[in-house]
C-alpha cells in the first residue's frame, strides 16, 4: 500500500476550506430574510393547505413510490439480510431464513459491547451533542456580531476535511498534547511551579488515558458533525419569532429564563428531530473516529470489519435504528 501521504491529505483540505469559506458568504448574504422563516409568533396565523384538485392523486403516487424506493425497498433488504447467512444467485431465501445470526451475535461479547457502545454513542452522545450545539446556536442566533460570525465560519472546517484526516488529527491531539505538556512541565516553560509533578502524576495521565476511552469517540464525532447540528438547530430557531423573547424580556425576565422557558419548550420538537438525526449520524458513521478505537470502545459499524467470523451483525443495528425513526 505504500506510506500514507498525510500532507497531500492536509493540502486537500486546505483547498477545500477555501471552497467552503465563500459558499459559507453567500449562505448567510441569502439568509440575511430569514424572518419570513418564521412560523411561532406573537399573532397567531394558521397554515394554509395548497389545494392541488385532481393533482393530488398524482402527487400521491410519486410520493409513495419515492417512499417505497427509498426507505421501504432498503429497510427491507437489510431486515431480509439480517435472517439470511448466505445470499447470491441460486440460494433459495425460504431455505436460508433462520436465527443463527443472531445466536452468533449473542454468542461473541465483542459483538454485544459494540452494539451497546454505538447505542451509548447514539443515545447519550447525541444528546449532549444536541445540548451543545443548542448553547452555541442561542448565541449565534440572538446574538449576530463578529464573534459568532467568526465562529459560523469555523465550525463548517471539521465537515470541510476528509473524515480519515479528521480522525488523523484527533489522534494527534490525544497522542502529542499529553507529551509536549510532559516535556513542559518536565524541562519547560512549566517546571518552574510548585504543581509540576501533581500535574504529571495526575493530569498527564488521564489526558494519555482519553484516548482508549468511549470519551474520545464521542469528542471526535461531535467536533466533526459540529456543522451539520448546528444547522439543524439554527433552523429550529428560525422558527421562534424574536418578539416572544421580547415580551418576556419587557416583564423583566432574565436571559437565562428566556432561554429556559420561551425558547427551548417552543424548540423542543424540532431539537427531538435534530436529536434524531444526530443518533443516526453518531451510531453509524465510523471515518471520524476510526485512529481512536480501542478493542473495548469500538462501534458496531466496525464490524465491517471483524476479527473474527463474519456476521452481518451491522444489519441488526441498522433494522434496529430505522425501526426506532419509524416509531418516533
Amino acid at each position: 500500500m505504500g506510506t500514507p501521504s498525510y500532507n497531500l491529505m492536509a493540502a486537500v483540505a486546505v483547498v477545500l476550506i477555501c471552497i467552503t469559506i465563500p459558499l459559507v458568504m453567500l449562505q448567510r448574504r441569502l439568509m440575511r430574510t430569514a424572518n419570513r422563516f418564521v412560523t411561532m409568533k406573537g399573532k397567531a396565523s394558521q397554515a394554509r393547505a395548497l389545494p392541488l384538485g385532481k393533482w393530488r392523486w398524482v402527487a400521491g403516487g410519486v410520493i409513495a413510490f419515492w417512499l417505497t424506493v427509498t426507505i421501504g425497498v432498503p429497510l427491507l433488504g437489510v431486515v431480509l439480510r439480517a435472517f439470511i447467512s448466505n445470499w447470491g444467485v441460486g440460494v433459495s431465501l425460504w431455505d436460508e431464513l433462520s436465527l443463527n445470526t443472531f445466536r452468533t451475535i449473542w454468542a461473541q461479547p465483542n459483538l454485544l459491547r459494540a452494539i451497546v457502545n454505538s447505542m451509548a454513542i447514539g443515545v447519550i452522545g447525541g444528546a449532549l451533542a444536541v445540548v451543545c450545539y443548542l448553547f452555541v446556536g442561542i448565541a449565534m442566533h440572538r446574538k449576530p456580531d463578529n464573534t459568532t460570525r467568526f465562529l459560523d465560519y469555523s465550525v463548517l472546517v471539521p465537515r470541510a476535511v476528509p473524515g480519515l484526516l479528521a480522525g488523523l488529527a484527533f489522534l494527534w491531539v490525544f497522542l502529542f498534547l499529553p507529551m509536549w505538556l510532559d516535556n513542559s512541565l518536565k524541562s519547560g516553560w512549566l517546571s518552574g511551579f510548585a504543581w509540576t509533578d501533581w500535574m504529571r502524576e495526575n493530569v498527564i495521565v488521564w489526558l494519555r488515558s482519553l484516548r482508549s476511552t468511549i470519551f474520545s469517540v464521542w469528542l471526535a464525532y461531535t467536533v466533526v458533525w459540529m456543522a451539520y447540528g448546528l444547522r439543524l438547530i439554527s433552523s429550529t430557531l428560525l422558527q421562534v419569532g424574536p418578539e416572544l423573547e421580547e415580551a418576556a424580556r419587557s416583564t423583566g425576565a432574565t436571559r437565562g429564563q428566556i432561554t429556559r422557558h420561551v425558547t427551548i419548550p417552543l424548540s423542543r420538537y424540532g431539537l427531538i428531530g435534530s436529536w434524531l438525526l444526530m443518533f443516526l449520524i453518531l451510531s453509524a458513521n465510523i471515518q471520524p473516529v476510526c485512529t481512536c478505537f480501542h478493542p473495548a470502545r469500538r462501534p458496531s459499524a466496525r464490524c465491517w470489519f471483524p476479527s473474527g467470523p463474519r456476521v452481518p451483525s451491522i444489519s441488526w443495528r441498522r433494522s434496529l435504528s430505522l425501526t426506532s425513526c419509524w416509531s418516533w
